[in-house]
């Protein structure tokens, strides 16, 4: 079993590491390159490379949820609930209102800006006003902090969420909620389950009735998880994407997988700061592929150079970012990172 600094270790390290599979995602350039229609075999290569990588990406934010839902849970107290909400406010709701209003400033900028305007195709101006910001803080947030807003709405719900996925006289009530909110997800009951997160709604389970399962190594199980990431490596190989069932269980084997680590070593600390990575890179990734595309155009091999090194550049970039900021603007950094790293 692990002892508690090495799992902690080893949360930091994932979540750093998500946080990179996850700028990846957005680096997915198959539509501007035009990949999808073109027939040469460098190009297939291209598609098909950026077609995995994307297909086993998917499993990032999911794995995101399911680390919130448990992290949250594995100490919750309903006697504690307001020292919880004041924790979530600094770490996630305060975070969320600053990056929102960042990317509201932002697009405010280049759409009201005719030279930068006229080279972001049928994007709308976003007007300077109140009513705009508030709106687009809670009803129309820049689209990667979606996962944000959707975490505080199950913090704002976690006294219903323990209640609901707790054991009662020792019978697991809380897994025919999962099974629901699974076929759900699935589309096999007709359904709408909204923020109701089946990746949240498992880390909870685990946090609320069985904390220690994470910490348990057991060798024996790193075959079974073999056998699924084989599994769902050959249904993204063939094409398909991976359903919530497979997802969920690729993210329990890809934890099991790496038991056998010790993770003595403690991070770095730019390995800290994947929430600030998570927040910050879409909007650097836009400008740079921007204009990598403008300097060199259609051809496939900057499509393969785009995709690989340009999740690397702003990694690189917020890295650099978050030194600075945390050397000369610390109270900055604390608001942006919600006091992490």
């Amino acid at each position: 079993m692990y002892k508690e600094e090495q799992f902690r270790n080893k949360i930091i390290y994932y979540s750093f590491i998500l946080s990179i599979f996850v700028v990846g995602i957005h680096a997915y350039n198959v539509e501007r390159y035009h990949l999808a229609g073109k027939e040469d075999w460098f190009s297939r290569l291209v598609l098909l490379v950026e077609n995995m990588v994307r297909g086993w990406a998917d499993i990032c934010v999911p794995f995101f949820f399911i680390i919130s839902g448990y992290l949250f849970f594995r100490t919750f107290e309903l006697g504690k609930i307001r020292d919880k909400y004041k924790s979530r406010l600094r770490t996630v709701v305060i975070p969320y209102i600053a990056w929102c209003t960042i990317y509201y400033i932002y697009y405010c900028l280049i759409t009201n800006i005719e030279v930068l305007h006229q080279y972001l195709g049928n994007i709308q101006v976003v007007p300077f006003e109140i009513r705009t910001w508030i709106k687009w803080i809670w009803v129309e947030q820049y689209y990667t902090l979606w996962f944000l807003k959707g975490l505080i709405v199950l913090i704002f719900l976690a006294p219903i969420i323990y209640f609901v996925l707790r054991k009662y006289c020792f019978v697991p009530t809380g897994i025919f909620v999962l099974i629901f909110i699974l076929l759900c997800e699935m589309e096999i009951l007709p359904f709408d389950c909204g923020y109701i997160n089946i990746y949240y709604f498992v880390g909870a389970y685990i946090g609320i009735n069985h904390k220690d399962i994470p910490k348990i190594r057991n060798r024996k199980l790193i075959y079974i998880a073999v056998v699924i990431l084989i599994i769902a490596g050959g249904i993204i190989l063939a094409g398909g994407r991976l359903n919530p069932f497979m997802i969920l269980i690729s993210c329990f084997a890809l934890w099991e997988i790496t038991n056998y680590i010790e993770y003595n070593r403690q991070p770095r600390w730019y390995i800290h700061i994947s929430f600030f990575i998570y927040c910050t890179h879409d909007l650097l990734l836009e400008a740079l592929e921007g204009v990598f595309f403008l300097v060199f155009g259609y051809g496939s091999i900057f499509a393969l150079l785009d995709y690989v090194f340009m999740p690397l550049v702003v990694v690189g970039i917020c890295i650099l970012i978050s030194f600075v900021l945390k050397k000369y603007l610390n109270a900055i950094w604390c608001i942006l990172s919600g006091g992490r790293g």
